[in-house]
């Protein structure tokens, strides 16, 4: 996959460590970078921690490494602090049990810099896309098969057929079976 990748980032990224640790400092970055396309009004974007741990287990070492760096920011909240009454602490804001994760924002332009092809594909197949495929593969259709980050949806290329195709395979006879 090509993302455009700027100085501060592979600054950044070239003071964490050993070539594995880089390599998937810039996963989580283009994977940081796929996720701002969802940003709101404020510039913050939504990065659920399972996404980047799909990617790399140890994704928090490159995430602190960033936002020491000041190239990304986590959304945070103004709270009361828990002892003293007239003060208040700057806390990240998130909560697992009513869904919310955590938000960044990019404090950098990340559309200018260096485009470099960085390994990114997901080698894994799901159940979903291994039905899919199979049942393409079945009635004599090939194509790619991809999800949209908006709403999960899948395309693939019979969605706009499968009525007319699959129209007359089905019967509509009911199937009694019998005990033995």
């Amino acid at each position: 996959m090509k993302v455009i990748i700027p100085q501060e980032v592979i600054n950044c990224i070239s003071k964490i460590g050993n070539k594995t640790a880089q390599k998937s400092g810039y996963k989580i970055y283009t994977a940081l970078s796929l996720m701002s396309k969802r940003q709101n009004k404020y510039g913050y974007f939504p990065v659920p921690s399972t996404y980047l741990e799909k990617i790399n287990k140890r994704y928090k070492r490159a995430l602190n490494a960033l936002q020491e760096a000041k190239i990304i920011k986590p959304y945070t909240r103004i709270e009361q602090h828990p002892q003293l009454l007239f003060e208040s602490i700057e806390k990240k804001y998130y909560n697992v049990s009513r869904g919310i994760c955590m938000k960044y924002k990019f404090l950098i332009d990340i559309t200018k810099g260096i485009i470099e092809e960085i390994d990114f594909e997901n080698r894994r197949k799901y159940r979903w896309y291994s039905i899919i495929e199979n049942s393409m593969t079945e009635l004599g259709y090939e194509g790619k098969i991809s999800r949209d980050t908006f709403g999960r949806r899948v395309h693939h290329p019979i969605i706009r057929i499968y009525k007319k195709d699959l129209k007359g395979d089905y019967s509509g006879e009911s199937v009694h079976l019998i005990p033995v």
